[in-house]
């Protein structure tokens, strides 16, 4: 899909032309020949755009795929739990009071939202990585 922002520009941007049209001391008939010229623009711009986003949607995809389908180990499953265990164990020892003298509670803080944002993008990152498992064995059968 296309962003709105991107969208938005182009459309102001045609409209913007027409208002120059308009404003042309010209005959009707090439103030219409123009502002078809302006409308060809616009959409050879959003087909351009569309084919960007499905670019990056489809590498998106691939990036995916190419981990959930790798033979190694470590990028499939467990590096990200390890992550999580080291990150949680220190906001554990933390807690207990063991810490480094130069950490602060500000560093702390810091490292217990890590831990909240490497958990929701675990679960996301497990997710992708069962869908992207059965898209790669439902494409094999095909």
């Amino acid at each position: 899909m296309i962003e709105l922002g991107i969208a938005k520009v182009i459309g102001e941007a045609v409209n913007a032309g027409f208002g120059l049209v308009d404003d042309l001391h010209t005959s009707d008939e090439e103030k219409l020949v123009l502002k078809q010229h302006f409308l060809t623009i616009q959409q050879e711009t959003f087909a351009q755009a569309l084919d960007y986003e499905s670019k990056i949607i489809e590498s998106r995809a691939n990036i995916i795929i190419a981990e959930a389908s790798g033979r190694w180990w470590e990028p499939k499953a467990v590096w990200r739990p390890l992550v999580m265990l080291v990150f949680t164990g220190l906001v554990v020892a933390w807690w207990f009071g063991f810490q480094p003298e130069n950490a602060d509670d500000a560093l702390m803080e810091e490292l217990f939202l890590l831990i909240q944002i490497g958990l929701g993008g675990y679960i996301v990152g497990r997710s992708a990585e069962k869908v992207a498992k059965t898209v790669v064995n439902a494409n094999a059968q095909v």
